[in-house]
């Protein structure tokens, strides 16, 4: 019998493994090992969570699946991709099966919070590393000669795999000062709201914020003064945080002058390329194009980029090219089935996480290249459900 820390461990395990250990450059020679290590976890996590594919139990995660394999058919239609080419296009979308793998191992939604929470902490520690270590490259990619620029936006800007997941700390930590009353758990937050302003992602910051607002506007609604004391000590800081932290005011400088010049906004362009070649064929634009792993699909992705295209910087508009309306209208429908489900108010956090990932996603690529983190998510919030519902586990 598996011990309650094994989903733990193979939850921290997939994650090394698909991220290449946080894309640590140590190991980029053993890359290709790290890629068969994920292929062959992938089987693992097909195998053991093939009895828990239902779409009785679980409709939308299930359609998900269906509209991710959907995908890879319309690949071969459109684009004439071969089985190599889906297999290697596709496999940052392997992960999503973990939800299936967690329902089949009835795993202890305590473990799997652990487990999302220790992956953020490590991905701190790698960043706090790197910033150590500039400007060499310790973890990730040097974009764009990134790594040592700060005259753009104010501090360095690293491309380090899962720093969409980070965020998550911010409300975990408010969520433990909130039930605990230690002070440790309320100092961590504002520690996370700075790492993540010197993240210098305009919609990380804004979305992380966003989500501790509705998540303290949530547990305190009916202490309409603290509400209004907390609204007028964040809103005092955040004035003072723009007027003396010279990043947050290079990002709105920044914001302000592509506002002004929305015309030549590399992201208008980009969202009408990809808009115009979504809607190009009916049944592309129903069931999505599929990743462009190789063969016709990868040259026209490749293409784009040298337009200064890339898909990372458009979200709703790259998950209707590659999944088609079925897969967005699906992703959209999940979203708004979690907001009404009635769970436990410690696990409140999660859902305000998953606003910050959907509401990021408009200009942004953080719902589906972190399809783990987002299903682990899923796993805690509908098994938390199930804990209130004689039913269980249904859709319904």
């Amino acid at each position: 019998m598996q011990s309650k820390s094994f989903v733990f461990y193979i939850l921290i395990f997939i994650v090394l493994i698909w991220y290449n250990c946080f894309g640590y450059v140590g190991l980029k020679s053993y890359a290709n090992i790290f890629t068969g290590a994920g292929y062959i976890t992938t089987g693992y996590l097909i195998v053991t969570s093939a009895s828990s594919i239902s779409f009785n139990k679980y409709k939308l995660p299930t359609l998900i699946l269906i509209s991710t394999i959907l995908s890879m058919f319309m690949s071969i239609i459109l684009w004439h991709q071969g089985l190599f080419d889906i297999v290697k296009g596709f496999y940052f979308y392997y992960p999503i099966l973990v939800f299936f793998f967690l329902c089949a191992k009835n795993a202890d939604v305590q473990e799997v919070e652990k487990a999302l929470v220790m992956l953020a902490i490590i991905y701190v520690f790698c960043w706090i590393y790197q910033i150590l270590k500039v400007p060499d490259l310790i973890f990730g990619m040097d974009k764009s000669d990134d790594l040592g620029n700060t005259e753009q936006r104010g501090f360095y800007r690293f491309w380090i795999p899962t720093k969409e997941n980070m965020p998550i700390l911010l409300l975990y930590f408010f969520e433990k000062y909130r039930r605990t009353k230690h002070i440790a758990y309320l100092i961590l937050v504002p520690v996370c709201l700075l790492i993540i302003v010197l993240h210098v992602a305009r919609q990380m910051i804004f979305w992380s914020f966003l989500s501790i607002v509705i998540l303290i506007l949530y547990h305190y609604r009916k202490q309409w003064k603290k509400i209004v004391l907390a609204a007028v000590i964040v809103y005092s800081l955040f004035n003072i945080m723009v007027d003396y932290v010279p990043t947050l005011n290079m990002l709105f400088a920044q914001t302000e002058t592509q506002m002004n010049s929305a015309e030549d906004d590399i992201r208008l362009k980009c969202m009408n390329f990809y808009w115009e070649q979504s809607v190009k064929n009916p049944i592309g634009f129903l069931f999505g194009n599929g990743i462009g792993g190789g063969g016709e699909l990868l040259k026209f992705t490749e293409a784009a980029k040298m337009k200064g295209y890339y898909e990372s910087d458009i979200g709703y508009f790259a998950l209707l090219f590659d999944f088609g309306l079925f897969g967005l209208v699906t992703y959209i429908l999940l979203f708004i089935q979690i907001l009404r489900m009635k769970i436990d108010d410690k696990y409140i956090y999660l859902k305000c996480y998953l606003i910050y990932i959907y509401g990021s996603y408009a200009l942004a690529h953080a719902l589906t290249t972190n399809i783990f983190f987002n299903m682990c998510v899923c796993y805690i919030i509908y098994h938390t459900q199930c804990r209130n519902l004689p039913a269980g586990l249904n859709d319904e």
